[in-house]
């Protein structure tokens, strides 16, 4: 058996390592003081309003010239995708507007919006339909009642008021001329 002196005995509570203490900084150098308000130069309200205001204007100013430059941006490039129509297809000029034959106790309706399905077609703006009220009542709908029905007015009493499709126009191409004389035709 090994015997142990009393003076190797570690006590409990005894530290095993040496602790170092901490290394002291140097202290920091005191805030500078502010000048009291007697010295600083204070703005009146008025001034503060006058660069606020200037400041506000410079950026709607800013503003107007992005927006303004943005929308020619959008303006040329909507321009030049625009398909160029070819008014030389043949005999589509100009459209005369055909109306809807109407036979004894039927009611002519024009379509005033795109979308009504009725016997098998969908409706386009600009077509008519000739209708016997008795067997058809929703021809009489008022405007709001088709708003309640339809979420929007699709239709008006009478014939088209406003005439043939302008075939002349420069921005249709030859597709959508045939397509509008299609619609256009009668039964």
């Amino acid at each position: 058996m090994s015997v142990i002196n009393s003076e190797q005995e570690v006590q409990d509570l005894e530290q095993v390592t040496p602790i170092e203490p901490p290394v002291k900084r140097a202290p920091r150098p005191a805030p500078k003081k502010k000048a009291p308000p007697s010295r600083r130069q204070s703005k009146s309200a008025e001034e503060i309003r006058a660069e606020v205001e200037a400041e506000i204007a410079k950026e709607a100013e800013l503003r107007q010239r992005i927006e303004a430059e943005v929308r020619a941006k959008i303006e040329a490039e909507v321009r030049a995708s625009l398909p160029r129509a070819d008014a030389s297809v043949e005999g589509l000029d100009e459209t005369p507007y055909v109306h809807v034959p109407v036979a004894e106790g039927e009611e002519v309706i024009h379509f005033v919006d795109d979308g009504l399905t009725f016997g098998n077609q969908v409706y386009m703006r600009g077509q008519e339909l000739a209708l016997n009220p008795q067997e058809h009542p929703w021809i009489n709908y008022t405007r709001t009642q088709q708003i309640r029905q339809y979420g929007k007015q699709l239709f008006a009493k009478g014939p088209w008021p406003y005439g043939g499709y302008d075939l002349t126009d420069e921005n249709l191409s030859p597709e959508d001329k045939q397509r509008l004389l299609k619609l256009t035709e009668v039964g």
